[in-house]
């Protein structure tokens, strides 16, 4: 009887040792979001034999440990979320074992889920990406970020990259192309092969298509004797072109400005007042696209060449009243060759003289021409362009200008009966070139006899109605042809009745 006594209270001392003493807490390994769901996996081992379950806890906002879920059997080593919100923040977990007399161990050291963040804004080159580190992973050895991109203009073209990192390391510059969309993982791993995901997200870059080529269609001179450039591409994505200019092929280029796209449109012009217009400008030009980049790509469609473009030029080599001699040189630029012609302008008509050769020279006979003579070359397209573009520009414009002939009597006879020479008119070859005509009359004494501003009117020897008696008069004649040029002539007239 008290053998038996004395096993039941050894035994009874064995239960309350073993019931009072607590399991001791799991130790988790890793924490992993799904890449799928986006839920938490927590992964753990058991260090005490009497563990029949485990209780999971999430830190909420306040840094308060809230029960999660519970689960029963020692071999439930690996527990996944529900209801997570590791997409959007950091979240952290432990885990608590329980044995089958209610006793709970410690809380388990506390794992935070990997969380990925980023800073990108559309036109950026570089999205910056940044994590919290992890050390609590057992024997972690290092980070990879996964990154996989895909061209959106050919969904064909995709590519995975993996990029390594120290556990130290919690950033990475990553370098952004134009039309892509990438997705990235941050990945822990460790030596006993297990790997830690972090939340997984998607950045669409700017889709731009970038330009092949800037094709300085058309370089002018146009009517106020100042260069014009019009430039086209074939990217919709660009914003402007900026415009050098040098005085020499391949010298020194100077920034003029941009030139801007035209609304739908593909083209941009800009117009430069040089103070010389017979001197020879080299252009060239360089497309920038919506976000600011620019390019460095061909003067021609479908080629590798570059080259700088100048204008069309004339110049004039001497004149006189007799002849022009005139010089000019060439525009090699349109992608189907030039064509060259020489155009007069005279006294605002237009007229094609011949067609000519590239820098070449002519020699014009003046004789037969009166008022502003004016001359320029014309290149022209030879033919339709792979743009479906057929230009033309024009030299800078040179003038010479030869005034009216005028042949002013020195005497009439308006009254002597003879019903001849009874007035007294200038005979102008050319008339019609004069802008302003002004003959005033006088007697030799300084009196205003009379005005006459009509090329066609006449004087009949009378002041305001009266005879004027025989003698010497002056007259004073100011007129003015080619665009402002001012003659003036004065000589005298005499009268006999």
């Amino acid at each position: 009887m008290f053998m038996r006594t004395l096993y039941l209270l050894i035994f009874m001392f064995f239960v309350l040792i073993s019931k009072s003493q607590d399991p001791d807490p799991p130790t988790i390994t890793h924490l992993s979001i799904d890449s799928l769901t986006q839920q938490v996996k927590i992964f753990w081992y058991n260090n005490s034999p009497q563990t029949i379950g485990y209780i999971i806890y999430i830190q909420d906002n306040e840094n308060l440990w809230i029960p999660l879920d519970t689960l029963i059997g020692s071999q439930n080593l690996f527990y996944s979320t529900d209801n997570s919100n590791s997409q959007f923040q950091e979240e952290k977990y432990s885990v608590v074992a329980f044995d089958k007399f209610g006793n709970t161990s410690a809380r388990s050291e506390a794992h935070s889920t990997l969380f990925l963040k980023y800073n990108y804004s559309l036109c950026d080159t570089i999205c910056y990406l940044n994590w919290n580190l992890y050390d609590e992973m057992l024997n972690q050895q290092g980070f990879i970020l996964r990154v996989y991109s895909k061209n959106i203009l050919d969904e064909d073209l995709t590519e995975t990259i993996d990029y390594f990192f120290g556990v130290q390391d919690s950033f990475f510059l990553f370098p952004v192309e134009y039309s892509k969309k990438y997705t990235f993982t941050l990945i822990s791993f460790n030596s006993l092969d297990s790997i830690s995901r972090s939340n997984r997200f998607s950045i669409t870059s700017t889709q731009i298509i970038p330009p092949d080529f800037n094709y300085i269609n058309k370089l002018t001179v146009n009517n106020d004797q100042k260069i014009e450039i019009e430039i086209i591409s074939n990217s919709s994505y660009l914003s402007h072109f900026e415009i050098y200019r040098s005085y020499f092929s391949s010298g020194v280029k100077n920034y003029l400005g941009n030139a801007y796209l035209d609304e739908n449109s593909l083209n941009a012009k800009y117009i430069d007042d040089v103070w010389n217009i017979e001197n020879k400008y080299f252009y060239s030009v360089i497309p920038v696209d919506i976000c600011g980049k620019a390019y460095d790509v061909s003067s021609f469609p479908d080629t590798s060449i570059y080259f700088d473009v100048h204008q069309l030029s004339l110049i004039n080599i001497s004149s006189d009243n007799d002849f022009v001699f005139l010089e000019w040189g060439d525009y090699p630029f349109f992608i189907e060759g030039t064509n060259y012609e020489l155009w007069i302008i005279l006294n605002g008509d237009e007229s094609l003289i011949n067609s000519i050769n590239p820098n070449s020279s002519q020699s014009i006979d003046l004789e037969n021409y009166i008022g502003e003579v004016c001359f320029y070359i014309k290149g022209i397209e030879k033919k339709t362009n792979s743009l479906n573009l057929r230009d033309t520009v024009s030299s800078n414009i040179i003038c010479v200008y030869k005034e009216p002939k005028i042949f002013l009597p020195n005497s009439f006879t308006p009254s002597n009966g003879d019903y001849k020479n009874n007035y007294w008119q200038p005979i102008i070859y050319g008339k019609e070139v004069i802008e302003t005509y002004d003959l005033k009359i006088f007697s030799l004494w300084g009196e205003e006899i009379l005005t006459l501003n009509d090329v066609n009117s006449y004087w009949d020897g009378k002041k305001s109605s009266k005879r004027l008696q025989s003698g010497t008069y002056v007259y004073v004649l100011k007129y003015t042809f080619g665009n402002g040029i001012l003659v003036e002539k004065e000589g005298l007239i005499n009268i006999f009745h």
